[in-house]
């Protein structure tokens, strides 16, 4: 009996019942299998889901069934996607912002120079300052990928009443 273990970048580990003189080999479906030790390298794989195969030989033979495990090859880093934000430019102190990401996802956000952490949509800030500000958002999906760098969303609390100076007038009538 052969278990199979995938670590990441196609990394298999594999463990069978003690035999003297077994032998193994490996492969990834479709290719052939080739002679192999544990823990053993698979070819560069493309995204999508794989079976690896290991056999296991001794001197009377091979196991007809070869132990499988099937896994999922996923480097693509997630997307944010705001859904809901203050405007660049506003009045409002307390601001809301909703996301969501290109695949299933879990988020980590921040405002203006704290550190990111985890959150979930929607995300609320109050009582704000006047000035600039930016919320950033990032997603990180099953496989471990990380959006980088982190979704940013620059806006602006004005709280100052424009200063109206009027520089000419009519003559008086």
């Amino acid at each position: 009996t052969v278990r199979i273990a995938v670590a990441a970048l196609g990394l298999v580990a594999f463990a069978a019942a003690p035999t003297a003189g077994a032998s193994f080999a490996c492969r990834v479906q479709p290719a052939a299998f080739e002679p192999c030790t544990s823990p053993w390298s698979s070819p560069p794989l493309e995204e999508g889901a794989h079976v690896v195969e290991v056999v296991a030989y001794n001197a009377g033979g091979h196991d007809e069934t070869p132990a499988q495990h099937t896994f999922e090859v996923d480097n693509t880093r997630p997307r944010s996607i705001v859904l809901a934000a203050p405007l660049p430019i506003g009045r409002a102190r307390d601001v809301a912002f909703a996301f969501t990401a290109d695949e299933p996802a879990d988020f980590h956000c921040a405002l203006d120079d704290a550190a990111l952490a985890a959150c979930q949509s929607p995300v609320s800030f109050e009582a704000l300052a006047h000035g600039a500000h930016v919320f950033r958002v990032r997603a990180r999906d099953g496989a471990g990928n990380v959006e980088l760098p982190a979704l940013e969303v620059p806006f602006e609390i004005d709280l100052e009443a424009p200063d109206t100076v009027l520089e000419s007038a009519p003559p008086p009538i």
